[in-house]
């Protein structure tokens, strides 16, 4: 059962610093131009990054190469040094690369831009799908049967915690936006989720291994 979202945060589209990619139209371009050849990486094959890359590819038509790697960091050294062209990547996950200027985020894959970066713009103003919309968030859950009231109680305790501005400022680090709803809310996030993440699987084929 639903209790609420912890936080949300929206996918960069990250590429190497010495990248010849300095835009989300350049990827799409270079795709089109040779298809099968221009790369993207992921942690996992049907993950979450696999899925958002997916839909980039899918929304633009193109053919590109997914290659799978076991581990993030493995991942973003990759992209850093150019051995795969492209991933998805939150601050989180990518951040100390991006700080030592090993990585850029070309763009954000969301309806608007980071509070975080504002100066990365979105898919749509880099060049690319406006439909794309490549999110992660992190929820709270109780096990079914759990007494509403107890899961009323435990909303508004979760809500209280994440409009503290000490817990904003922490989460802001990391490019998380906290995300006070309720738990009917919540429930209608994860079945519109599972919709749109469905068709992208079946789109692409992509499988969770």
């Amino acid at each position: 059962m639903p209790i609420g979202l912890i936080y949300r945060t929206a996918f960069f589209v990250a590429v190497g610093v010495n990248s010849p990619h300095r835009t989300v139209k350049d990827l799409i371009s270079a795709a089109a131009a040779a298809p099968g050849k221009l790369t993207y990486g992921s942690n996992s094959v049907g993950g979450p990054l696999h899925l958002g890359a997916a839909q980039l590819e899918s929304a633009t038509g193109t053919k590109m190469l997914h290659v799978p790697y076991k581990e993030l960091s493995q991942l973003y050294t990759a992209v850093s040094t150019g051995e795969v062209d492209w991933a998805m990547a939150s601050i989180a996950s990518a951040g100390p690369l991006l700080k030592a200027g090993k990585l850029r985020f070309i763009a954000v894959a969301d309806d608007a831009r980071a509070a975080s970066m504002p100066n990365v713009p979105t898919l749509e103003e880099s060049g690319g799908p406006r439909s794309v919309k490549a999110r992660t968030w992190v929820r709270l859950l109780v096990p079914k049967g759990t007494p509403p009231a107890v899961v009323t109680v435990l909303n508004r305790d979760l809500n209280e915690v994440l409009k503290q501005p000490d817990v904003i400022e922490k989460l802001a680090t990391f490019g998380f936006v906290p995300d006070p709803v309720t738990p009917a809310a919540f429930a209608s996030l994860i079945e519109s989720d599972t919709v749109v993440y469905a068709e992208v699987v079946k789109r692409t084929g992509a499988s969770a291994e």
